[in-house]
This record gives structure tokens, sequence and C-alpha cells, in this order.
């Protein structure tokens, strides 16, 4: 305790504040902060919310605490050992009051951090068991051993770090090295078991594509798996510099907490893992994209349509194109240039084929789901985000589309669960306040969702527009034909012919293009 310096004490101080500050933006950003009010179905997640941001707040208070002893008694000079920082057995009243308060807030903060690893590793150790023994595992999480255990891991930290610290005090340097072993300990054995879920999540990844699981669960577990590798890369850095720091404290000679170097090295490589530790861990909680709305749109497109030019747009279909397109429907659908564009439908965000009669989750999904839950890893604005992707699949944001499964003249809306899929891409679109939570996780957590590489056509906005069928009849002297896109007309006069194209107003994306009134010659 002695050799903290006021730099090493600052450093924790910011550390912690930018981690809460992180947190409650973090918060604020998913759903204006109601991930934070404890609801029936999402009371754990906001426990384990909480518990992260009180190591924080326990770690602020501790350096800022410490930082303001420090730099009011400054630096002093022994024979023995050169300039160190004023020596806690020099300390008055009035600074030794606070040794109590501060070290309480250590100590709850540590508590916490352990509590938190251990309740990972054994949620994780339940899931990956049930899903590889099913019928053994009847009951959920919180009816399991493993959450027993984490209850009594979380009673008996705290309670071993202060006996550690106050049972046979002696002096504020030998309670704080007590605590640091202690508490040290207990840290590398929880994360040396919550590692052993590392070692089986690949295996563990494949088993769940296996028993068919969907891409949306497999992309959250990949997601999980990346982020905790690096997690318990800095957890394993933060209580290795501790444990150091403490056996060494204990020792008559101390020579690594004498040495400013070594020292200060290892308090702030300790201070900083544990800092991105912290971070990481609220990702994981709070899953949510970073991206901005224009950038990361993968599985959801909602395309800008500019102000129609009448005189250009009918203009193409009129005269002698318009003829050729209107006699070659039957032979060729695809039109001439200077006529309509026809594009391919959307294809789902997957890569998999939208089949109505398919369940927003397949059987696997479900049950991996129900585990999830228990654990806070999925909820309500999950299962919407789900089907937010698969109306997606099925056209536009928000929109209708043609389905390729509907009767000939109908919309694309044929069950009630293609009724769900667009009501809640309508919901959740991202200029709702809710939407902006549910937006797509970024590329990099997931490997179903990719770019395309290949160019677009440079086509213009007001002729992207998709034809899902067309419907001729052709009678003596008129040639209609029928779609289910836009609501225009026309009539032109060759040779003495009338022919006449009427088309049936439709939607694309969530705007539906005016009606025009018809143009031609006569």
């Amino acid at each position: 305790m002695s050799t903290i310096n006021d730099t090493n004490t600052s450093i924790v101080a910011i550390l912690s504040a930018t981690s809460l500050a992180y947190t409650i933006h973090h918060a604020y950003k998913f759903d204006g902060c109601r991930c934070l009010i404890p609801r029936k179905k999402e009371w754990f997640r906001s426990l384990l919310t909480w518990m992260l941001m009180f190591c924080s707040l326990g770690m602020l208070i501790w350096g800022a605490g410490w930082a303001y002893v420090k730099y009011k008694l400054g630096w002093t000079y022994i024979p023995q050992y050169g300039a160190i920082p004023y020596p806690t057995a020099f300390y008055t009243e009035e600074y030794t009051k606070f040794n109590t308060p501060l070290t309480f807030w250590v100590c709850l903060s540590y508590s916490l951090q352990v509590s938190l690893n251990a309740e990972e590793g054994l949620y994780w150790w339940h899931l990956m068991r049930a899903v590889r023994l099913p019928k053994s595992s009847t009951k959920g999480f919180f009816a399991s051993p493993f959450f027993y255990a984490w209850v009594l891991i979380t009673i008996l930290t705290p309670a071993a770090v202060v006996c550690a610290g106050w049972v046979g005090y002696e002096n504020m340097d030998t309670q704080m090295g007590r605590m640091f072993v202690c508490g040290g300990i207990i840290e590398f054995l929880v994360c040396m078991a919550a590692s052993t879920v590392l070692v089986k999540f690949p295996q563990f990844l494949r088993s769940v594509k296996r028993t068919g699981a969907g891409p949306e669960v497999r992309s959250r577990l990949h997601f999980y798996h990346q982020a905790n590798k690096a997690r318990t890369f800095f957890r394993f850095i933060f209580t290795s510099c501790v444990l150091i720091l403490g056996v060494d404290g204990l020792t008559q000679k101390k020579r690594i907490n004498l040495n400013h170097l070594v020292s200060d090295s290892l308090h702030q490589l300790s201070f900083g893992a544990y800092f991105f530790a912290s971070i990481i861990s609220v990702m994981v909680y709070l899953p949510r994209s970073y991206a901005s709305q224009n950038t990361s749109q993968v599985m959801v497109r909602r395309p800008h349509l500019e102000p129609v030019d009448q005189n250009r747009y009918f203009n193409q279909g009129q005269g002698q194109e318009s003829d050729h397109y209107h006699r070659d429907q039957d032979q060729n659908p695809v039109p001439s240039q200077g006529s309509l564009s026809l594009l391919e439908p959307p294809r789902p965000a997957y890569g998999y084929a939208d089949d109505p009669e398919k369940s927003i989750h397949s059987q696997g999904s479900h049950f991996l789901i129900s585990l999830l839950r228990e654990g806070g890893q999925w909820d309500t604005d999950d299962d919407l985000r789900v089907a937010l992707n698969r109306g997606a699949g099925a056209g536009v944001e928000g929109g209708v589309s043609p389905s390729s499964t509907s009767p000939r003249g109908s919309l694309g809306i044929s069950n009630n669960r293609e009724r769900l899929n667009v009501a809640a891409a309508r919901s959740l679109s991202p200029m709702t306040p809710r939407g902006k939570r549910l937006t797509v996780l970024q590329d990099w957590t997931s490997p179903f969702a990719n770019h395309s590489t290949k160019a677009k056509p440079d086509i213009p906005p007001e002729l992207r527009i998709h034809v899902q069928q067309e419907i001729h009849r052709d009678t003596p002297g008129i040639s209609t034909s029928t779609s289910t896109d836009f609501d225009f007309g026309t009539r032109t006069t060759t040779g003495g012919r009338q022919s006449h194209s009427r088309r049936s107003s439709g939607t694309l994306g969530m705007e539906v293009l005016p009606t025009v009134p018809s143009l031609g010659r006569h």
C-alpha cells in the first residue's frame, strides 16, 4: 500500500470513471437505460449489469480516495529506500480514517468481479451440458446445482477477502497484501475453471449446428465466444499482476513493490486489464451495433426513391419502344431497352429460402433460446429482431412484397406468420426509438452476414422495381397488362390500332409512388 503512488491511483480513478460512464452510455443507447430496471423476464441480466456497474463504482471510489491522500502527503526520502510515496506507518489519524471505507469499496468491487466470472462459467457449463444431455437436464439454470454454486461463491468470496484483511490486522500494508493474495487465489481458480468453457466451446458450436439451430442463435454464440476469449485473457493478466504484488508485499524485503519501474508497470497493467475486461462484459451483456444506421443495414435495406420525372419516365415507354414492349410480353418477360427494368426479388439475409411454412426458429433454436433467456443472453427483443430479419427476406424493410407462394393477383401476406414479420419490421424500424436498440450485430461478430462485393448495376432509383406477376389477355384491338407495382396508364395509337395498358398500385419498401395521370400521344 505504501508503494502505490499518486499517479497510479489517479489512473485507477480515471479508468473506472470511464468504464462507468461507458456502461451508462451503452445502456442508454441500448434501450434508454430500461435494461437497468429489473423486469419479470429480464431481471437476471439487469442484476448482472448492476453488479458490473458497482465494480467500476467501487474502484472509482477507492482510486479517487487514495489519490486525494497521496497527493496531499506527497513523497519523502528515506536513506535506505530513496524517494518513495509517504509511508503508511507515518500516517496521522486524519488520513488513517480513510482506510476502512476505501478498503470496503475495493473489497466489494473485487468480490463482484469474481462473482461475475463464476456466474458466466457456471451458466455456460449448464447450457452446454443441457444441449449435450437434454434428457438429463430437466431443470432450468435457476433450479440447477450450478446456480446454487454461484450463490455460494458470491457469498463466500467477500467474506474470505474481508477476513483476510481484518482478522489479525497489523498495518495497512500487510492488510492490503493479504487481501490481494486471498482475492487473487480465488479469482485465479475461478478463471481456470471458467476458461475450460473456451476449450469446449468450438465443439459446442459444431453440435449446435448439427441440432438445427438457426443462424441467429449461432451468430450470438459465435459473438460470445470471440468476446469471451479476449475477456479471459485480460482477466488472467489482472489476476497475475494482483497475485505478484500481493505475495511480494508479504515478504520482508518487498523487492518488486520497492522497484518503481516494476511496481508501476504491474499496477498499471492490472488496472488496464481490469478496464478492458469490464468493457467487454458490457458488450456481452448488452450487445448492440456501433455502426451508423446507413452503413449497418446488412440484412435490411430501405431504398431511396428520388422524385419521379414524369416526362423522362414515360417517354421511355412510348412510341415504337412501347409497342415493342407490349408485343413481346408473352414471348419475353424482360422488357427491351428503354422500358421498365425488372430486378430479381431480394434474397433472405442468411441465404436460405423464405418459406412461409417454417417457424421463426427451428426446433433446435427454440431449445437453445430458452436456455439463453435464463442467463440474460436472449430476450423478447431478440425474437423481434429475428422476425425483422425474416421479414426482410420476404421483401424490403417494413413493406410487403409479393410472395412466390401467394395466389395470382394477391400480395405477399399469405398467413399470420408473414403478418407478424411485417408488423415486427414496421414497429422495429431503425427510425423508431426501439428499433435503434435492435440493430444487427456488426459483421465481425457473425460469419453469416457478409457484405456483397459484387458491383450493382447503375440503374436509376425510380426504375428499381419488382414485378411479381404479369397477366396478359389479348382481345381484338385491346391488349391489357396487369401488375402489382405501380399505378399508371398509357394510351398510344399506331396504324389506327389503339393499345391500352393499365397497372394497379403497389408498394416498394414503405413508400408508394403516386398515381400519375395518363400521358401519351393520341
